[in-house]
């Protein structure tokens, strides 16, 4: 196909809810599942239970979805009740956990979790509970001061730390992903330095019973 006729597609979300089930792409993409089960039960039943794992999330990872695009200053309480019954069966007890977040922030957390979490915790638990492979688990928490500070530990900012990649050009300034503050080294040698050993060994030097934090303190 033409890259002129590719462009010119209208991709629009889609719902990919059925009578039991949430959409877990909340419509925000317009692509279909590729996996015929979701990873977490593939594991519960044996599948790469052997193999050892790290998974984990970045703790404002709906950030990415808001921010740029100026709604985590603009979202209401409509937008939080509209994402929260997209996600649970109960939208008002979701959004009761979280009493202090403006809607903004409240907004991307019910995001990120759905989107994000709670499929990483569902898969390091069937995991774990093999009993057969070390599961490890880690939060990247360091926060982007790009978009006025909005884009904080999103989707994504990690991937220049686990590459030890802050040199990109393109990640620095106001617009780019690590923003305009300098990105601190010692983090991306810490978590570039952990994914080399477990690619290595199978361990990336903490213990299995832990969620290892990164924060930007190392």
């Amino acid at each position: 196909m033409p890259d002129e006729r590719f462009v010119e597609l209208p991709l629009g979300g889609l719902d990919l809810r059925t009578g039991t089930r949430f959409d877990p792409l909340l419509g925000l993409s317009p692509f279909s599942l590729v996996l015929d089960r979701r990873p977490a039960e593939a594991v519960a039943t044996g599948a790469g239970a052997e193999v050892a794992l790290i998974v984990g999330t970045n703790t404002e990872e709906g950030n990415l979805y808001l921010a740029p695009q100026g709604k985590m200053a603009t979202s209401t309480d409509e937008d939080v009740h509209d994402i929260a019954a997209r996600v649970h069966a109960d939208p008002a007890a979701l959004v009761a956990r979280h009493p202090q977040a403006s809607p903004g922030e409240l907004r991307s957390a019910i995001m990120g979790d759905a989107l994000f979490g709670a499929g990483s915790r569902r898969l390091a638990e069937a995991h774990a509970a093999q009993g057969r492979g070390p599961t490890y688990t880690y939060e990247f928490a360091w926060r982007s001061s790009a978009v006025d500070g909005e884009l904080g530990a999103t989707h994504a900012v990690e991937l220049p730390y686990v590459f030890d990649r802050l040199d990109l050009p393109a990640l620095r300034g106001p617009r780019g992903l690590l923003g305009p503050v300098e990105p601190p080294e010692a983090l991306a040698a810490c978590m570039h330095g952990a994914w080399v050993r477990f690619a290595r060994t199978g361990d990336p030097g903490w213990a299995p019973s832990e969620t290892r934090r990164f924060t930007g303190q190392e």
